[in-house]
């Protein structure tokens, strides 16, 4: 392929990644095109991640934001001189064509901004990082190839369609920024391309707890960002929120029914509640088939069995974030927008830092 003329830089934010960061800036250095520029923003990291970003040819900004991500890259963007901002998570490995694959896209003029996904490959072996990765694959293998959100792990954006924006944070962080500035750049009436084809290798490790933890989480920060974007008028338009298809979300409704009714039933006695149980294990099991089918041919049919257990449990938990997050948004609600208005301000915020 030959060298594109595009410039672009490579913006990673990190926080305590002197686990990941290592593989990180090597893969980005392997690249069969390499960046004009190459940041990485160290925010408050307690670790190595410092001396180890300093071992590479990139140029570090240190900062204490502490909000999550997405205001340490909004930090970096400030200062590229490039045309084409690509964004990489500190704990994904690219691949040697990733950044001439997300250049490619740029040649329609049209594009604005360029989203992939997580590789089904685990690096650490385990089950649940197993299952994390090849959940996330086929959940966005299921959107079409416009949408209107973002993926932080490998995104791309034309600095010129940059919008910076205050992202939810409260209380866990800016976690969801990503699907917010997603949200931003398609009101905006730009085009983002999903390209399935895009895929990154995550080489965080979750365990039992961490997962379900992770999956509390970012539900109830989407329920926040559902009521700030007006979601309810999106999920109506679009049948989807975000990445997450309104099926998707009936799926973990059921699950949490379901779960509940095993207690409900051991308790009564009833039959029926046994009965509901079963029915909505049955029904997420069809709905989340093709990753069940992903699961067995990558790693046998008792991974597939234990893993359609967790999704049971692991759904649950997420309608149990969604509802806390409604509720959190209730008795705090968002200062910026009211219900169901659609109207969201996109003013340029400037970002900051303790040192430069």
């Amino acid at each position: 392929m030959p060298p594109s003329s595009k410039s672009f830089t490579v913006i990673i934010p990190a926080h305590n990644a002197a686990k990941t960061l290592p593989l990180c800036l090597k893969a980005v250095g392997r690249s069969t095109i390499t960046p004009d520029q190459l940041w990485v923003v160290n925010d408050t990291s307690t670790d190595t991640t410092r001396a180890i970003a300093a071992g590479f040819p990139c140029k570090i900004i240190d900062c204490s934001i502490k909000a999550g991500p997405m205001q340490p890259r909004f930090l970096a963007a400030g200062q590229a001189e490039t045309d084409i901002l690509v964004f990489v998570d500190a704990d994904v490995v690219v691949s040697c064509s990733t950044f001439s694959r997300i250049l490619k896209h740029f040649d329609e003029t049209s594009v604005a901004a360029i989203t992939g996904r997580l590789s089904p490959k685990t690096p650490d072996g385990q089950f649940f990082s197993r299952f994390k990765n090849a959940y996330m694959n086929c959940v966005f293998g299921r959107q079409p190839s416009c949408v209107d959100f973002l993926y932080g792990s490998i995104f791309a954006v034309r600095k010129e369609a940059l919008i910076y924006f205050d992202p939810i944070c409260d209380p866990f962080g800016s976690l969801v920024s990503d699907s917010e500035l997603g949200f931003r750049i398609s009101a905006a009436g730009k085009t983002i391309v999903l390209d399935r084809g895009l895929q990154v290798v995550h080489l965080k490790s979750y365990g039992f707890f961490s997962l379900l933890k992770n999956d509390f989480i970012i539900p109830f920060l989407f329920a926040r960002m559902f009521r700030r974007y007006a979601g309810y008028k999106r999920s109506h338009r679009r049948k989807s929120f975000s990445h997450a298809a309104s099926g998707q979300v009936l799926m973990t409704a059921a699950s949490f029914t379901g779960i509940l009714a095993l207690p409900a039933g051991s308790v009564t006695g009833e039959t029926a509640a046994f009965g509901l149980a079963a029915a909505s294990f049955a029904a997420l099991n069809v709905y989340w088939l093709p990753l069940l089918i992903l699961f067995k041919r990558r790693y046998g049919i008792f991974f597939a069995a234990a893993a359609s257990l967790f999704l049971w449990l692991d759904q649950a938990v997420m309608f149990a974030g969604m509802i806390c997050g409604f509720l959190y948004d209730r008795f705090k609600p968002d200062p910026g927008l009211a219900f169901g208005t659609g109207n969201f301000q996109t003013q340029k915020l400037e970002p900051h830092a303790d040192a430069i």
